[in-house]
């Protein structure tokens, strides 16, 4: 992995009567993904390096605090926003009112720094990793393609943080097994 730290947009938006806080890769940074959400299930496919990109975002949501707040990436034709469920999950009216917002034409309100360093000692020691995941609970999760669904014309990737990790590691890591809703082209 080349980064332990990742700059992204912060804009706050208002949809469904709430605030919400929406972070997204800066556009140069941004992962280029293929999104097919009329599959039987929906499916993303990329390269590596967005495929790493999409890992450190799925990481930096499994340990975010604060309610209300998700990732958005302007994927061509469908965006994909990652949604921590613990914290919380866009309304469906939200997810309306968000859909004409993109691509974002407002400024960002600045940029946030998402710390992913630790992803990088759990790839580096991922039996370890895998062992503690089970101990939370988790068994083999990369066949929950079931959370990850086209939503009033998006693709939310809506996962409990345990998920979000364990899926951050598989999509980073060259020689796992990818979920079953990404392929690396």
């Amino acid at each position: 992995m080349e980064q332990s730290r990742l700059k992204v947009h912060r804009r706050k938006i208002y949809v469904d009567g709430q605030a919400f806080t929406a972070l997204s890769p800066r556009p140069d940074e941004a992962p280029r993904l293929i999104v097919d959400p009329d599959s039987e299930s929906a499916r993303i496919s990329s390269d590596q390096v967005a495929a790493n990109l999409l890992g450190q975002l799925c990481w930096a949501m499994a340990f975010q605090r604060d309610e209300h707040t998700f990732v958005v990436i302007d994927a061509p034709g469908t965006a994909v926003l990652v949604v921590n469920t613990d914290l919380s999950t866009p309304t469906p009216a939200a997810l309306e009112e968000l859909r004409p917002l993109l691509p974002w034409t407002t400024e960002s309100e600045g940029t946030v720094v998402l710390n992913t360093r630790s992803l990088e000692s759990a790839m580096a020691d991922e039996p370890a990793f895998y062992i503690a995941q089970k101990k939370d609970g988790i068994g083999h999760i990369k066949h929950l393609h079931r959370l990850v669904k086209d939503a009033a014309g998006l693709l939310v990737i809506g996962a409990p943080a345990v998920v979000l990790k364990s899926w951050a590691v598989q999509l980073s890591t060259p020689d796992d097994a990818r979920p079953t809703w990404f392929a690396t082209t």
